[in-house]
């Protein structure tokens, strides 16, 4: 909505208007009320009835309404607008989020799962609450898990991998989330059906047996033995649990990193103590996609605008070359001409020879250690202390990628890999970062890349 309601706007101003008159009129109603005339007005009395009928019922059309614009779908121009509005606001006026802005796109149930497992985070028990609005899972199969760090005083962390149904056709990114529909130890709830005098087997009406359905549930604190009506009736869905997945499709499963949680009763946590304990490898598990959207950003295919003096006479108006983020400040320092010194890892693009279609380099960001490689159409990967990845992308509208198993040029570009990040990290230390003399510069390094970036000798004594 891009215009005012001024409709909506008298409607508020008229029914705020006569709630005003209406609670002033209490007073000569006759009726029983704070302040109490000992004259009343009969006429009086029958508006207010009158009133009655439709008073609340307008404000709630005029809040509705307004809810509605505010919120909507994503078919309004300006979806959620008032929220983000406000969240600016509240920000500006120094204001610290809890967490970020969560959309809610049609009554979206996904949405709603994830704001209340927000909520669940902020104290209380709200997240041993059922869930607001179920989840459709689908069956995945628990392929592998590991123990990465057994004696770690940090806690147990688990790598997990889960392969989809053949029909599921699921789509993922490294980033999304993986909504776990967690269940109680099949020994832990027969053990509990047997001491309440159940028949664990037996099948509901759904199908499934008592034991499935009650796994899926709190297990109930009162509960008649041997009442099975007054048992379902009784029974709450277990909430679902949310993981970052690690890994892309290419990888041709879900990846999971998760710690161990402990209650503080040194119980296990409802997901992790699922997924870490007691599902068996090739056990089905619960388990839904969701889109996070904060981890898909633009397409990866974005150009690079410079907009400076002379750009367009000296390298015309487009160049195809390949370059990263890390490239942005080097091709920017290499405009304003003379010797400059910068504490960068990539290249000036528009310096580099007119047969050279370019190369990008991923470095290692804060904690995630992971770096890489891009040229022409692949991408090598090489995680920290584990093997290198080789895919095959696609930029574009519809960007793709695909893990290629083996390759002939797999050796040659993990050579370049680690010749450009021991030029570079030694560039670093030196100081040297964009120093085109060649001073000290590595045969062996120079052969396998060409670099803007070169390897000098300790600092001199002159440097700034």
């Amino acid at each position: 909505m891009t215009t005012r309601r001024a409709d909506l706007d008298w409607l508020r101003v008229i029914a705020f208007g006569l709630l005003i008159l209406y609670h002033a009129g209490m007073a000569w109603s006759g009726w029983s009320w704070h302040v109490t005339s000992a004259d009343s007005i009969d006429w009086l009395s029958e508006a207010m009835r009158f009133l009655n009928r439709w008073r609340m019922p307008l404000l709630f059309l005029v809040s509705g309404a307004a809810i509605m614009l505010a919120l909507g779908d994503r078919s309004y121009g300006h979806f959620c607008g008032f929220g983000h509005q406000l969240d600016t606001w509240l920000r500006q006026h120094g204001a610290h989020p809890l967490f970020d802005a969560i959309e809610v796109d049609n009554a979206d149930p996904a949405a709603l799962r994830h704001w209340q497992q927000l909520l669940g985070q902020l104290g209380g028990n709200a997240s041993e609450l059922p869930d607001w609005s179920p989840a459709e899972y689908q069956p995945w199969t628990l392929l592998q898990r590991e123990h990465l760090n057994p004696g770690s005083p940090g806690g147990p962390v688990y790598w997990l991998r889960l392969q989809p149904p053949a029909d599921a056709n699921a789509q993922w990114q490294a980033g999304d989330i993986a909504e776990i529909g967690p269940q109680h130890a099949s020994h832990t709830v027969r053990a509990w059906l047997d001491a309440q005098r159940f028949d664990a087997d037996t099948v509901l009406d759904d199908g499934q047996t008592l034991l499935a359905r009650v796994a899926r549930s709190h297990l109930p604190s009162l509960v008649p033995p041997g009442d099975l009506p007054a048992l379902l009736a009784t029974l709450q869905s277990l909430p679902h649990r949310e993981y970052s997945i690690a890994s892309v499709m290419a990888d041709g499963a879900v990846e999971l990193l998760l710690r161990h949680q402990l209650r503080a009763d040194g119980t296990p946590g409802i997901g992790s103590g699922w997924l870490c304990d007691h599902a068996a490898i090739g056990e089905p598990v619960q388990l839904r996609l969701r889109r996070n959207d904060n981890f898909h950003g633009a397409s990866a295919d974005v150009p690079l605008l410079l907009i400076a003096p002379g750009v367009t006479e000296r390298f015309g108006s487009r160049r195809e070359v390949v370059g990263t983020q890390v490239d942005v400040v080097p091709t920017i320092m290499g405009r304003l001409g003379g010797e400059v010194r910068h504490q960068c890892w990539g290249r000036d693009l528009l310096s580099l020879p007119a047969d050279d279609p370019g190369f990008g380099i991923v470095k290692p960001s804060g904690s995630d250690q992971t770096v890489a490689l891009i040229r022409g159409d692949r991408v090598l990967v090489q995680p920290k202390e584990q093997p290198a990845r080789l895919y095959r992308y696609r930029l574009g509208g519809e960007p793709a990628g695909e893990r290629i198993a083996a390759a002939e040029d797999q050796p040659q570009l993990l050579r370049q890999l680690h010749a450009y990040l021991q030029t570079a990290t030694a560039s670093l230390l030196a100081n040297t970062s964009g120093d085109r003399s060649g001073e000290g510069e590595s045969e062996a390094v120079a052969a396998e890349v060409p670099l803007a970036v070169k390897a000098a000798p300790p600092a001199r004594p002159d440097k700034g």
